[in-house]
């Protein structure tokens, strides 16, 4: 599997948009960026597999990355379909830093620090464009503080220049 990175600004304005206390890192700040995100259901370009979207059993996919070596205090998941002016499909975060891999379906674990995805529902919400084929993209950015409350939806659509690993996966309804 590959994989991809974005950004070279760091995780500090993705922190600072989603207003989480103490985002105070000076703007020269910029940390290493991860060495990748990877799926065993899909690889990079490639076709999200049916079982989760829409048109199967819409559980959220399996995820990992490798550890970040940079001083921060938590890790966010963003997916969003940018062939849909930036939809988003699921919020994840803040985990530990220690986090480098969530399960298949993690999205069912209550336990997990979900936002409100763009169907306005908390969790996954799996691919399922209207028409024509769509990219996901699968972002995982560090975080320079934590926060007891989840990431928004409308939060992360206001970050910009985010730090960190992606994985971009396709789709194409039946």
């Amino acid at each position: 599997m590959r994989h991809g990175t974005v950004g070279t600004v760091g995780a500090v304005a993705l922190g600072c948009a989603i207003g989480l206390a103490g985002c105070t890192a000076p703007a020269d700040t910029a940390a290493p960026l991860p060495s990748g995100v990877t799926s065993s259901a899909f690889d990079e370009g490639g076709a999200i597999p049916a079982r989760y979207t829409c048109d199967g059993e819409d559980v959220s996919p399996p995820l990992s990355w490798a550890p970040f070596d940079l001083p921060a205090a938590a890790i966010a998941v963003v997916v969003t379909d940018p062939d849909a002016g930036g939809f988003v499909h699921w919020v994840v975060g803040p985990l530990p830093m220690a986090t480098t891999s969530l399960p298949e379906d993690a999205s069912a674990d209550p336990d997990l620090p979900q936002g409100a995805n763009d169907f306005g529902d908390v969790g996954w919400g799996g691919p399922c464009p209207p028409s024509g084929t769509h990219h996901y993209v699968f972002t995982v950015v560090s975080l320079p503080t934590t926060s007891p409350e989840p990431i928004t939806a409308a939060a992360v659509l206001g970050a910009q220049d985010v730090q960190g690993g992606t994985l971009t996966g396709t789709y194409t309804r039946p």
